[in-house]
């Protein structure tokens, strides 16, 4: 297979002076290194550039007016582990700090990942993964270990000005376990093995997480949201896992077992990757997992699942990274056991495609996956049958083998609208508009992506080769379906016309 990479020096003005002879590119990547994010698309072109003050803890999002969401490493937490951060800041596009939030404290500590969850009005609220901090006694009672324990917690936050926060919604792993050694504790069940929407205590066994091991046995380090679900996922790393839960719930609900769209409270509503931790059969899938997501409506494989399984050696991975596409076992809320299916579609390269922790993976519009090996600076897009479409690292980087890290990066296409700077940026620069339509060869439908900037409604035509308009379509949409099953198999014009540009893509009808 064929092999491009691209390699792009990081500064806003060789962006500026090689822009117009690469033209515009379909995805952009938001990836965090060291202290600065950077705003990169598939044909190494760097569009901003944030730079912060502070190394981010893990990935940073883009919001539709066009900041960063970034999480970071504050100095000195008081619980310190892996990808550990504090810090919550919102930047916007001129690189102002909007918003900075602290969850850093003697018994909480943001680590990873933090998302933002967009609200009816436009705003934001931010959802962030943290340790809490469990002391000995405490742990005994709950059935465990004579240890201090660090379970993780989820905590949705509403900011407040531009330092404040109120917390809207909390999950908490401790209020979902279960033990099956002591009667007279807490989180008694006859059997573990009957209660798979619980995490059995008797796994952790008191060490396991940060340098202090303060026992991290969880250690999740990927989250996403579905809005239509009102569902959280996450991932483990030291358990191996996925999981999903229920934010429809209230803060209350969440603490126990049931209430909800799915009527479990805040127990798991799904788990894949080790039955071994729940006592079931099947086969352990996951070897140090991270990033796991919906994949988000309206994108092949929509409501699937997918996660990038590292295939860890240290926990007897192959040493062969993949990603994992499932099929969503979902019934209403709900979805049907055993949790133990076999992957729809995993990718891998062997022997050139690894990251033993870190990394994450993305579903693009044209059913692409950009997945990023986190340990290096490095990412690549591929399509369904394994083919490498490009492939990038950050200069200095040292490739797919490691040198730096950026957790992973999140992409965006170009309808999104916090590439509003980008499209200025394009504007300014002459850089040729691209009508995107796929799949091309198509038989029934095809799919219409007019360029982010495009000014709604816009007429679509398709013209015959002999220049005869077969089909018309006002777009309300900047992405949008259309049917094409009327057409004789040949060659077709797709044409939009704006005031700002006049684009045509040939299609071909097969």
């Amino acid at each position: 297979m064929k092999k491009i990479l691209f390699v792009a020096t990081f500064t806003l003005s060789n962006f500026l002076s090689s822009a117009q002879a690469t033209g515009t590119a379909s995805v952009f990547q938001l990836a965090s290194i060291g202290h600065d994010t950077y705003l990169i698309d598939t044909l190494g072109n760097t569009y901003n550039i944030w730079q912060c003050s502070a190394n981010a803890a893990s990935t940073a999002y883009l919001l539709k007016d066009g900041s960063i969401l970034r999480p970071y490493k504050v100095s000195n937490p008081s619980m310190n582990g892996g990808a550990v951060g504090g810090g919550i800041q919102i930047i916007d596009w001129n690189n102002n700090v909007t918003w900075e939030y602290l969850w850093s404290n003697t018994n909480h500590q943001q680590h990873h990942e933090c998302i933002p969850i967009e609200q009816w009005d436009g705003t934001y609220h931010t959802l962030l993964i943290a340790w809490e901090r469990k002391d000995a006694a405490s742990v005994q009672q709950a059935g465990g270990v004579n240890a201090e324990m660090w379970p993780t917690e989820i905590v949705e936050i509403e900011p407040i000005g531009t330092s404040g926060g109120n917390v809207v919604w909390e999950w908490h792993a401790f209020d979902h376990l279960c033990q099956d050694d002591d009667s007279t504790l807490n989180n008694y069940y006859s059997s573990c093995s009957q209660h798979p929407e619980l995490f059995d205590i008797g796994l952790f066994t008191g060490g396991g997480g940060g340098p202090q091991g303060g026992g991290d046995w969880i250690h999740a380090n990927g989250m996403d949201y579905s809005p239509q679900l009102d569902q959280i996922i996450f991932s483990s790393h030291f358990l191996h896992e996925i999981y999903i839960i229920d934010r429809s719930t209230t803060i209350a609900e969440a603490a126990t077992h049931a209430g909800g769209n799915a009527g479990m409270g805040g127990d798991l509503l799904y788990r894949w990757g080790n039955p071994n931790n729940y006592g079931a059969n099947g086969v352990r899938e996951l070897y140090t997992v991270h990033g796991a997501n919906f994949i988000d409506e309206g994108l092949p494989g929509q409501g699937n699942l997918m996660c990038f399984d590292n295939e860890a050696t240290s926990n007897g991975g192959s040493g062969n990274s993949r990603v994992v596409e499932l099929q969503s076992p979902l019934s209403g809320y709900n979805y049907s056991s055993p949790w133990n299916q076999t992957p729809y579609w995993t990718y891998s390269d062997p022997g050139n495609f690894y990251a033993n922790h870190l990394s994450g993976s993305f579903r693009t519009k044209k059913g692409t996956t950009v997945a990023t090996l986190g340990t290096s600076t490095y990412w690549r897009e591929v399509d369904m049958q394994g083919n490498i479409l490009y492939e990038y690292n950050h200069q200095g980087g040292g490739g797919p083998g490691g040198g730096g890290n950026m957790a992973k990066a999140s992409i965006y296409e170009l309808d999104y609208p916090g590439l509003i700077g980008v499209v200025s940026a394009v504007k300014s620069q002459n850089i040729q508009y691209e009508l995107d339509i796929y799949p091309n060869p198509a038989k029934d439908k095809i799919n219409v992506l007019l360029p982010s900037s495009t000014a709604l409604p816009v007429e679509v035509e398709i013209y015959d080769i002999m220049g005869k308009k077969v089909n018309s379509h006002l777009a309300t949409k900047k992405a949008f379906t259309l049917e094409i099953d009327q057409l004789e198999k040949g060659i077709y014009f797709v044409k939009a016309n704006t005031a700002d540009y006049n684009i045509c893509k040939k299609l071909i009808v097969k």
